[in-house]
C-alpha cells in the first residue's frame, strides 16, 4: 500500500481511509433501516447509526498509527484491540454463517469496543510517555 511520506499527507490519507470505511459499513448495514422506518424515528437511527461508526473508524486509526510508530513491546500492546477486533469480527461472520441473521446489536457492540480501544490506547501513550520522559531525565543525569 503507498503510503504518504509527510505528516500531514498521512494525516488526510487515515481520515479519507476513516471516510470510506465509514460510508462502505452505514451503506452496508443501514439501507435495510432506513427502507423500512421511512418515520422521523428510522432516520434517528441512521444518524445515530453512522455516527457510533464513524467513531468507531476513527478509533481504529491510533492502533494502526501506533503499530506503525512504535517497537518493541509498544507495539505488541497497539496490537492488542486489533486482535480483539479481529476475535470479536470472526465470532459475528461465524453466527452469520450458522444463523443467517447475526447479531443485531453489532454496531453497539463496535461503538463499544472503540470506548474501550479509545481509553487503552490513550492510557498507553500516556504510559509510554511517562516512562519516555523518565528514560530522558536518567541520560540527562549520568
Amino acid at each position: 500500500m503507498l503510503r504518504p511520506k509527510n505528516k500531514p499527507e498521512l494525516r488526510t490519507f487515515y481520515i479519507r481511509l476513516s471516510a470510506i470505511l465509514t460510508c462502505l459499513v452505514s451503506s452496508q448495514a443501514f439501507s435495510a433501516t432506513a427502507v423500512s422506518e421511512p418515520s422521523s424515528a428510522g432516520i434517528w437511527n441512521l444518524l445515530i447509526a453512522l455516527i457510533a461508526l464513524a467513531v468507531s473508524v476513527g478509533s481504529a486509526v491510533l492502533p494502526f498509527s501506533a503499530l506503525r510508530h512504535w517497537t518493541g513491546a509498544w507495539r505488541a500492546s497497539a496490537a492488542f484491540p486489533l486482535l480483539i477486533l479481529f476475535i470479536w469480527l470472526l465470532t459475528l461472520v461465524i453466527d452469520v454463517l450458522n444463523d443467517g441473521l447475526g447479531d443485531r446489536l453489532w454496531p453497539l457492540e463496535l461503538f463499544i469496543w472503540a470506548m474501550f480501544t479509545m481509553v487503552f490506547m490513550v492510557s498507553a501513550m500516556t504510559i509510554k510517555r511517562i516512562f519516555e520522559k523518565k528514560d530522558q531525565a536518567d541520560s540527562l543525569s549520568e
